[in-house]
Formats: structure tokens, sequence, C-alpha cells
């Protein structure tokens, strides 16, 4: 052993890779841009609690809490809203920097060296092979690179194409714009549900989402939408909320900035000769609601797993193809199918929402969105048989909705034969041929 593993960036599923394989004794050190005082967010998140057991990490001593229910508005508001339904178990609530003070803290104790205040600028390329890093303080060479920088990682738009790997994701509605403030709470009024979700669209019928959680002592308020905004939209969508839920105080707490996070499949191919995306890199979010801690923990396990597997330690194409198999097989495939759902989104209109909320042909049970990657499956399987014709009656008033949602269905179909042909061994000609058919769906 004793090869030298970089992990360009400071992401969940990075750290959790770089814990398990530092744990087996390879050289791990972590390059990230920021300082580690800067790193993560000034809110807190839910996710699975699974995902630290996952990632051979000890449960948090603090965080286990009851799942919150979640409200779902349609445009119009006057439409009754429907409810997530009641699911056992728990979830973990963490601050986000305190997420990173507990998996840099065990990083630590593995072994894994951290260099903080330095920017990951490109992959350096020798021959066909990704051989290090070019940092802001100059080149640093390595075994494997690890890619955990993000949505716009700079690794990977500097891969050559030959690796195949999808670099620009700049397609419509393959990220969310988010705008999210932890605000004080004003007032002791409550109107009932603590989480609610608002489905809105602008004047250009571009579809947008904001929400609302009430605690004891303040609010939390996102607003999403798929292009960039700015503070007058921001203002704007925080008083019309206000005015109708006063418990929303003036004062903000922490947060207040835009982040863009993916929301959409991850790409065909995110391994090759010395490099493997992890993260947000490679998008292992929901394609909904954009949650990707608890999947990037899993994934980063899965990928040391790999890696401590390749007894010849080539770390090339074919023995990291089976860090993608294992993702894509246990969580990337029914992530994707969402995203399929998802691409619904930008052909809908106000009045489609505003009927599939007044109809009945969305119900309650439908709803089922949680920080637990394989929960999300209701939209597609969640459908008993003996209500289908019911909604399919319902849905019939509305032909030119049941034309857009009946194109998403057969693109379901297509999609898992797609994934039935997935090449679970490495050979160069049959991932690009299955890529190029992966990526045609989904209109790359």
């Amino acid at each position: 052993m004793g090869k030298r593993i970089i992990v360009a960036g400071a992401g969940h599923g990075g750290l959790s890779a770089a814990y398990n394989l530092a744990k087996k004794g390879y050289d791990v050190t972590v390059y990230e841009k920021h300082k580690e005082k800067d790193l993560g967010y000034g809110w807190g998140d839910f996710f699975d609690m699974k995902a630290f057991s996952a990632a051979g990490l000890p449960l948090p001593p603090k965080g286990v809490v009851d799942r919150i229910p979640i409200a779902y508005y349609a445009p119009d508001v006057t439409i009754p809203p429907l409810y997530e339904p009641d699911q056992t178990g728990f979830e973990m609530f963490m601050q986000r920097k305190d997420i990173y003070k507990y998996l840099i803290k065990h990083c630590r104790s593995a072994g894994v060296k951290f260099v903080f205040d330095t920017p990951v600028l490109s992959a350096l390329i020798l021959g066909d092979r990704v051989c290090g890093i070019k940092t802001g303080d100059g080149d640093v060479y390595g075994d494997l690179v690890i890619d955990a920088c993000g949505y716009d990682s700079p690794v990977r738009l500097s891969l050559p194409d030959y690796f195949g790997t999808e670099k620009l994701y700049d397609k419509e509605a393959d990220c969310l714009y988010v705008y999210r403030g932890i605000y004080e709470r004003d007032s002791k009024k409550d109107d009932g549900a603590q989480y609610k979700v608002f489905l809105e669209f602008d004047e250009n019928e571009s579809v947008g989402m904001r929400w609302l959680i009430t605690y004891d002592d303040h609010v939390d308020f996102l607003i999403g939408k798929l292009y960039d905004f700015g503070e007058e939209t921001i203002n704007e969508k925080l008083k019309d909320l206000q005015s109708r839920y006063p418990q929303i105080g003036d004062k903000l707490i922490s947060g207040g900035q835009v982040n863009k996070i993916p929301i959409r499949q991850s790409p065909a191919i995110f391994v090759g000769n010395g490099y493997a995306g992890v993260g947000d890199t490679a998008c292992m979010t929901m394609p909904v609601m954009g949650s990707g801690i608890a999947t990037s923990l899993r994934a980063g396990a899965l990928l040391a797993k790999t890696v401590m597997a390749d007894d010849e330690e080539r770390f090339n194409a074919e023995t990291l193809w089976k860090y993608e198999v294992a993702y894509m097989k246990n969580i990337g495939f029914g992530l994707g199918s969402i995203s399929i759902v998802k691409a619904l989104i930008p052909v809908l209109n106000t009045d489609d929402v505003n009927f599939l909320f007044g109809s009945g042909v969305l119900r309650d049970e439908d709803m089922t969105f949680s920080s637990e990657d394989g929960s999300v499956g209701a939209l597609i399987s969640g459908v008993k048989i003996s209500t289908l014709l019911e909604r399919v009656k319902k849905a019939s008033a509305n032909m030119e909705l049941v034309k857009k949602i009946s194109n998403a269905g057969i693109n379901i179909i297509k999609y898992k034969s797609l994934t039935a042909s997935f090449p679970t061994r490495y050979s160069r000609q049959s991932v690009k041929k299955w890529a190029e058919k992966y990526n045609d769906l989904f209109g790359r």
C-alpha cells in the first residue's frame, strides 16, 4: 500500500471516502478552497440517519429527531394542500457546519491530512490518465483523484473528452438556484403544519418553490428557482409570506445567500483512469428537493470499498467502474427515475399544477418526499392499481395535461429498459455505447 489518494474538495462524499481509505492505511490528503472555519452553511438539514452507519461512521450523539410531515401547496393556495403521509422512523437534523466538524474530526482521527484555503484549479493529465491536480499553491501528484469539488468542479470541467464524462451541466432544470435564510420568529402564532412547501410560477410560467419551516425560536425560509435571482425577488417573496404568516420576523439570523445545487440524474460516466467523481460533481442529489447529504456519504463509502478491492492498485476506468455500478444499482438509477418525472416541470403551467392538486389526480400518498433517497418512489410506483383507473378518469378532463404525463410515462418505460442493459463489466466500447443511449434519453 502507500498509494497517494487526493481528494479535491471537502464535499461530504469526498470526506466519507477519505475517512474509510485512511482507516485502511492509504495516504489521503484533502485539498479545499475554503478555510476550515468557513465550511458549511448557516442552517441545518434533515437527512437519513442510516447514512452514517453506511459510511462506517458512528452516529453523532445529538441530532436524531422525529420526521416532520410536509404540507404541499398548489399555486392557488385556496386549494387544500396535500400532506406527506405519516412515516415511521427517525432522521438526523444537524447544522451544516456541525456536519463538517463531525466528519473532519473523524477523518483526522483516521489519518486524513487537510490543506485548506487552497483552490483546486484543474486536473493534471499524463497520457490517458489523471495524475493529480493543479492548485493555487502548485501542482500535486497522486495515484487517484477523488473529485468532490461540487456542481461546477474545475477538475471535471478540465477532463479530456475521451474520458466520456459529461462536463457542463447546463440543460434547463439541471440545477436549482436556492436562497435560504434563518429568520427570527416574531410571533407565537401558527396555523398548523410546521413544514410548508409552496409550488409557484412566475410571470414567464417558470416554476419555482418556497418553503417555510416554523420552529420555536426561528423560521427557516427558502426560495428555489430554475434561474438566478437577486435581492428584489428575495424581499418580494419574503414579504408576501410575512403577510400570511406573521411568525416570520424581519431579522436574518444566519444564511442569506443564493446557492446552486444539482437537481438532475447522475452523468452516464463519472469514473476514468485515475479519477472518480462523488457528491454534487456527479449529481448525487435527489432530483426534486436537491438533498444529497445521505447519498453522498453512502457513495463515498462505496468508492472507498472499490478502491480497497483493487488489489493491483491500478485505479483505472476498469477497476473504478465497479464503484459506478454499485452506486447506480443501489441509489443512482432510483433517483434517475425521479429525474424523468422532474422533466415534466418545464412543460407544466400554473393551471396544470392547480388541476393536479384540486382534481384528486395527485393524492397525499404521492407526496412521499423525504431525506431518505429511496423514499421518493411513490411518484412512480406508489399508485395502487385499484385507484389507477379512477385517476385516469379524473385526468381525462385535461387532455393536454394527459399528453404531457403520458410522454413521461413512455420515458420511464424506456429508462427501465436502459437500466436493465447497464454494463456491469467494463469495456470502453460497451460503456460508451450505453452512455450514448442514456444521454439521448435525457436529451443531453
